[in-house]
C-alpha cells in the first residue's frame, strides 16, 4: 500500500504507506518499519511482521522490522493517506496529515558494528 517515496537527505528513503512508514537505506536494506495504527500489518510484506511464538507458556516476539511507536511514547492511531512529508533536518521529517495535523518523525539509527 506504499504511495510515496521521500528521499532521506543523507542516506536512503522513506517509503510511506497508508498505515506504515518504512526506512530503507542506500543498500536496499529495510532498517525499520513504523506501524502508524493497528492496521500496519495488513498491507506490508510478511517478512516485516515479527512472528509470534510461545515458549514455556509465555508469548515472545522474535525480531521483525514492523513495530509500533516505541515506549514510552503512546501508540499511534493515524492514517497516512493524503499526507505530505518533508525532511526539516537530517533526522527529522515533518508529517502533515490530510486533516492538517502535524507530527515530527525522528529517525534514530544505530551505528553499524565494524568487523575486527
Amino acid at each position: 500500500d506504499a504511495h510515496t517515496l521521500i528521499p532521506h537527505p543523507t542516506n536512503g528513503v522513506l517509503v510511506v504507506g497508508v498505515n506504515t512508514i518504512t526506512y530503507v537505506d542506500m543498500g536496499g536494506r529495510i532498517e525499520y518499519c513504523l506501524a502508524t495504527n493497528g492496521f500496519g500489518g495488513v498491507g506490508c510484506s510478511l517478512a516485516l511482521i515479527p512472528p509470534r511464538y510461545k515458549t514455556s507458556g509465555k508469548e515472545e516476539e522474535s525480531r521483525g522490522k514492523l513495530e509500533a511507536n516505541p515506549s514510552p511514547l503512546p501508540k499511534l492511531n493515524i492514517q497516512l493517506d493524503g499526507s505530505k512529508m518533508t525532511f526539516i533536518s537530517d533526522n527529522v521529517a515533518l508529517v502533515c496529515l490530510r486533516d492538517g495535523a502535524l507530527y515530527a518523525l525522528e529517525i534514530h539509527t544505530c551505528p553499524k558494528e565494524e568487523d575486527d
